[in-house]
């Protein structure tokens, strides 16, 4: 596909067809659908009550960064006071 073709998609200036959106979807992996449909929206923000929080160990808050589960990932925020402790145990070898 010529570079210009791409620079006049990516700049909204191109009147694509059919053919021309298949190999771009083609090439990003993505189903023709994905490039047809509306902007999702990139930034959304949540409130305190939302999310919540809760104390571990002595003088830290551990919160979820997003209200929502993410599968496979554990995403925590944790806010440490000044001198603040928390105990563990060591993960054994060969853990991932």
């Amino acid at each position: 596909m010529a570079r210009s073709t791409i620079a006049n998609l990516e700049s909204g200036e191109g009147n694509p067809s059919l053919a021309v959106l298949m190999k771009v979807a083609r090439a990003l992996e993505v189903p023709i659908d994905e490039l047809l449909a509306a902007p999702r929206g990139k930034v959304r923000k949540w409130s305190v009550q939302e999310v919540g929080s809760h104390a571990r160990g002595r003088g830290i808050a551990e919160r979820p960064l997003v209200p929502e589960p993410v599968r496979d990932e554990m995403l925590i925020v944790m806010d440490f006071a000044p001198g603040a402790v928390l105990g563990g145990t060591p993960h054994l070898p060969g853990t991932h």
